[in-house]
Parts: structure tokens; C-alpha cells; sequence
């Protein structure tokens, strides 16, 4: 699995970077993710090296992890269709470092097309219940 940033500052390049995502099922920390509430609006995501991973979260938005544990959920516009992706995704930024609205991210290497960001909140996972 693995996230493609696209940097549009010049000159187009692209790394494939490993994406980390935590096994698909019901743990404890994928319900609480799953089941968090969107914080305050942010201008733009900025990560020091890669997306850590992602998740959907509705037919128009996805949960990016960045930088160990900040969350941002980031609704999209256009015909991509996150539900339907298996294992990658691809992320065109303008400034290279930074996700901002009008940017654009798709899904498993260009078989879809790509959506532009319409807005990125910060999201709060649920708190984890202890077993008893």
C-alpha cells in the first residue's frame, strides 16, 4: 500500500511512499477513528515526510493521519470514488508540503479520476472504552 505525492512546484515529480495502515476490522482504535466528530476547520494540512494513512469516511470525504497522530478529514468535490479504492492514493499539492483546499487527491494509481479538496477539519477520534 502505498500514498504517491505529487508536487507541483516547478517541476511535477513523484514518490511512492509506504503507507502504514492499521489491519481493516474492529479494533479498538479503528471504531474510535471511525467514530470521531470533525474539530475546527484548518487552511491546510502540512506533513513532514508522508500521509501515515487514510481511511474513507463518506462517498465525498476521507480521514488522513499525518504526522504520528494529527487527523484531518477532507472533504472532496469532483468523480473520484473513495469507497470504491483498495490500496493507494495519490496526492497533488501545490506548495509540496501542504494540503490545501483546491488540491487534489486520487485514488489507486489514476483508475479514477481525482477529486479536489473542498475543505479539511481537524478530527477527533472517539475516546477508546476500556474492556472490562
Amino acid at each position: 500500500m502505498s500514498v504517491k505525492i505529487i508536487r507541483t512546484t516547478g517541476i511535477a515529480f513523484a514518490s511512492t511512499l509506504a503507507l502504514a495502515l492499521s489491519a481493516c476490522g474492529s479494533s479498538p482504535q479503528n471504531e474510535a477513528l471511525r467514530n470521531g466528530t470533525a474539530g475546527e476547520q484548518v487552511n491546510s494540512i502540512c506533513f513532514s515526510r508522508n500521509i501515515d494513512s487514510w481511511r474513507e469516511h463518506s462517498a465525498t470525504s476521507v480521514i488522513l493521519r499525518a504526522n504520528i497522530d494529527e487527523y484531518y478529514l477532507v472533504d472532496l468535490v469532483g468523480a473520484c470514488q473513495p469507497s470504491e479504492a483498495f490500496a493507494t492514493i495519490s496526492v497533488e499539492s501545490r506548495t509540496g508540503v501542504c494540503l490545501s483546499p483546491g488540491d487534489r487527491i486520487g485514488f489507486d494509481n489514476d483508475r479514477a479520476p481525482a477529486c479536489s479538496i473542498s475543505e479539511i477539519h481537524r478530527w477527533i477520534p472517539a475516546p477508546i472504552e476500556d474492556a472490562e
